[in-house]
């Protein structure tokens, strides 16, 4: 019997920003081109309607060649705009002379004038009477619709357009799509930086006026047993993807701490909110074009983690899908890749910018797009390998708008401090007023007894062969283990275990702590000489 299908609209847009709207990822500001004409105060209120919207300010060439692209038309069409020295104007504003090289247009003598600019016509501006009826460009913050700081993104922050939003259930198992050709969207540079729980899943897709099917899917590279599996961002291989070595290389993370991810192309700790592409950094590197796979690496396997099919209905317009996660949790581990499989044409399914609309955006990564044989037809199925028997692309310099949430199911932050409260008024401990003065920040817990790291005590160990440490205590609960080498307090990393490679004969010093928010309960040093 054919599965129900379950598919709820609920929602139309986001409050703050109206269907069509388009998305500036850099400025987390949505635009959008008004319907009808007004004057420029007729304008400024309209805009204004949308929970705190104003008209929209172009003060950068990049920003007015994204609002080009944004809003093509097929002739000039002048629009109000915020000029270069009007970005942070809050109220009415008007030009009295055409100062700037990249306007055109002066003042004039019947009364105030505003700002324009041509879509269509790049490098025009000109001022024209602010009472005149004009189409124009709104703009919104998105800031309140970022994640939570305790959480992990995984592919684009936000998405790059405002449509309308779906909520879809998984179908209960894998639909047959016999002969159907299949494409499979690979993307190797969306990995999970931490352990966690998947939270969500959106994602934007094309309008089509045929059904289809999709399964989303999460992958993890392993290696066949004389290689092993190196981690994005290896400085010996400068490799952006996961791939397969002869020699065990870089088998450790930086830990960070909550609102920030560990960015492999950097080496560093960044903001959740902000991207690691292999294409730019903040350091100013990057690649110009991801490396496939290091001269001295192969492609790694990948098998199956957490599969997820739907059943697409036909729509004529763009719509984000929300996937209504199963009840059981969805674990991934660090490394851990995301893949899209579709019956559409190649390219055909997931909402991607390309060419000049990704051109520098920091959020551009690449995918390689597997296609099925369109005589045998088909899912891929079991363990991926490379290089796949049937044809294989590489689709560069792309952003799709593809986003996992997830999260340390490890309590902490506001519902930390909740519990430190309830435990600190049992013990009949009182917390003083805060005041601007100074802070106190209560700490109370249970007791906690008996941190022990294993293997123990000084020990030898080899070079070049991967050493693990792993802590725990004997009872107590809510405890944040931190590991610091050779008192590089700098470099500390935060988790339950800690691995490394020592790659020459020295003699070093590891520091474990149990740490209970900001209480040390038990610290244990152990030394390691390596000959």
């Amino acid at each position: 019997m054919r599965p129900i299908l379950f598919m709820l609209l609920i929602s139309t847009s986001v409050s703050s920003c109206p269907d069509g709207a388009h998305v500036h990822l850099a400025s987390l500001r949505c635009f959008w081109l008004s319907e009808k004409t007004s004057t420029w105060s007729e304008a400024s209120a309209s805009c204004q309607r949308n929970d705190g919207g104003r008209v929209a300010a172009a003060g950068t060439a990049e920003l007015q060649n994204f609002l080009r692209r944004s809003f093509p038309v097929k002739s000039t069409l002048w629009v109000w705009i915020h000029g270069a020295n009007e970005e942070n104007a809050d109220k009415i504003d008007f030009s009295e002379s055409a100062s700037h090289p990249w306007r055109d247009g002066g003042s004039d003598d019947k009364g105030e004038v505003c700002t324009q600019m041509a879509l269509g016509t790049p490098g025009q501006w000109r001022s024209t009477p602010c009472v005149k009826p004009y189409h124009f460009i709104c703009q919104n913050s998105l800031n309140e619709s970022l994640p939570a700081p305790d959480t992990y993104v995984v592919g684009v922050v936000l998405m790059t357009g405002i449509y309308r939003l779906v909520q879809i259930e998984p179908l209960a198992s894998v639909p047959d799509v016999e002969q159907l050709a299949v494409e499979m969207q690979l993307f190797p540079g969306l990995w999970f930086s931490h352990a966690g729980r998947v939270t969500s899943l959106e994602a934007v897709v094309q309008p089509s006026m045929s059904p289809c099917l999709a399964r989303f899917q999460i992958l993890r590279p392993y290696c066949s047993p004389n290689y092993h599996l190196v981690p994005p961002g290896c400085p010996s291989l400068m490799n952006p993807f996961s791939c397969c070595s002869t020699v065990a290389l870089c088998n450790t993370t930086g830990g960070c701490g909550t609102g920030r991810y560990w960015c492999h192309i950097l080496e560093a700790c960044l903001s959740n909110h902000l991207p690691c592409s292999p294409y730019t950094s903040a350091a100013g590197g990057g690649f110009a074009l991801p490396p496939r796979s290091p001269p001295a690496a192969r492609a790694p396997f990948y098998h199956l983690v957490a599969d997820l099919p739907l059943e697409i209905s036909p729509s004529s317009q763009m719509q984000t899908f929300s996937v209504l996660l199963p009840e059981e949790a969805i674990t991934v581990y660090p490394d851990d890749v995301v893949a899209i499989q579709h019956t559409r044409d190649p390219g055909a399914f997931l909402r991607c910018l390309a060419s000049e609309a990704a051109l520098n955006s920091p959020w551009r990564q690449s995918y390689l797009s597997l296609q099925g044989s369109t005589k045998w037809g088909g899912w891929w199925e079991g363990g991926l390998a490379f290089p796949p028997p049937q044809g294989e692309h590489w689709v560069d310099e792309v952003v799709c708008d593809l986003r996992l949430l997830y999260e340390d199911p490890t309590p902490r932050g506001a519902t930390e401090q909740a519990r430190l409260l309830e435990t600190t008024a049992a013990s009949g401990i009182k917390s003083p007023s805060p005041s601007a003065a100074s802070t106190l920040t209560p700490c109370g817990y249970e007791a906690v007894a008996g941190l022990d790291v294993e293997p123990r005590g000084r020990r030898r160990m080899l070079v070049d062969v991967p050493q693990s440490f792993t802590a725990q205590v004997e009872r107590g609960s809510s405890v944040t283990f931190s590991w610091v080498m050779d008192n590089l307090d700098a470099f500390a990393y935060e988790g339950e275990s800690y691995s490394v490679v020592f790659e020459k004969p020295a003699e070093h010093k590891l520091k474990g702590s149990g740490k209970y928010l900001n209480c040390t309960l038990l610290i244990i040093d152990g030394n390691n000489n390596n000959r």
